[in-house]
């Protein structure tokens, strides 16, 4: 039985629907240890636009899962569709949104798939966005990563560059700063992970300081969240960050609480390993690497 199947979505489902519960919102995590945080850095005696002056800072965070509500940013002009679909056969498949961010994540497996009508089956959308009236068990919102220039997020449309059965790698320029921001999708063979690069690449004189982040959310249904002395809450989401030794898991109840009293943030700032959403048996989180420079 798929434990994940939605719901019926029936008038009584969406009016129950909690439409959303971000449940990292309230986990503030310094990724400045784990991202590099240097100016983008021209090469020295470099022309604006020589093809073979471009130093570029590379960064990577692996994205794991079985898995947007987006920070501040300069308002975007496009429609967020999806822009590039690659996967690995009979084990899931993942969407790119034109914004250069996840757009989708479908299991493929048979034990997860929902069954249909006459015997068919359709893979179990375990990842996307949250849309206005959905009902269903909860979800995992697809994470982000955010580059910024100057206080302000640099959103954009991007474009295809080059795609594999098991890949894609997209890019823009940021029109305020000219540096070009590359983004590699590609999905690992031996389990539920895509890594992720975002790569930017400065061809100008001058160096350009920059900001990564990372954002990870979730919906959980308040209607579905509950357990009972002979079933556990199955479907309760929470936060969830390991640093050091110590794994912290902090429930939606907590997050809110968090929400709504700004002056006592849960915040954590030492050997962060990674950061993700989860329930009973599923989650997503990231794990990030350490970026380098490229020449």
């Amino acid at each position: 039985m798929n434990l994940l199947s939605p719901q019926g979505k029936d008038d009584g489902d969406q009016k129950r629907m909690l439409i959303a519960v971000v449940v990292c919102a309230g986990i503030l995590l310094s990724w400045n240890s784990l991202f590099p945080q240097a100016p983008v850095q021209p090469k020295p005696g470099a022309g604006p636009a020589s093809a073979a002056s471009v130093d570029s800072t590379a960064s990577k965070a692996r994205t794991v899962g079985e898995g947007p509500a987006a920070p501040a940013s300069a308002a975007a002009v496009f429609e967020r569709t999806a822009l590039a679909q690659f996967d690995l056969p009979g084990r899931h498949s993942v969407q790119v949104a034109n914004d250069g961010q996840l757009y989708s994540w479908n299991l493929e497996e048979a034990q997860y798939r929902n069954d249909l009508e006459g015997g068919k089956t359709s893979p179990y959308p375990i990842v996307h966005d949250l849309t206005a009236g959905e009902a269903g068990k909860g979800l995992f919102i697809a994470p982000r990563l955010e580059v910024g220039f100057g206080g302000q997020t640099a959103d954009g449309e991007y474009t295809i560059v080059s795609k594999t059965p098991t890949g894609a790698t997209v890019a823009r320029t940021d029109p305020k700063t000219g540096v070009k921001l590359t983004r590699t999708y590609a999905l690992a063979k031996d389990d539920y992970t895509v890594d992720v690069t975002v790569t930017l690449s400065n061809p100008g004189n001058s160096a350009v300081a920059y900001d990564l982040s990372a954002l990870m959310a979730g919906a959980q249904n308040n209607e579905e969240a509950g357990g009972n002395m002979f079933s556990p809450p199955v479907y309760a989401f929470e936060g969830l960050c390991k640093r050091g030794d110590d794994f912290e898991r902090l429930p939606v109840s907590a997050l809110q609480s968090d929400l709504q009293d700004p002056d006592e943030k849960t915040a954590w700032f030492d050997g962060i390993a990674w950061a993700g959403v989860g329930n009973r048996y599923f989650m997503t989180g990231i794990v990030p690497q350490k970026g380098e420079a490229l020449s």
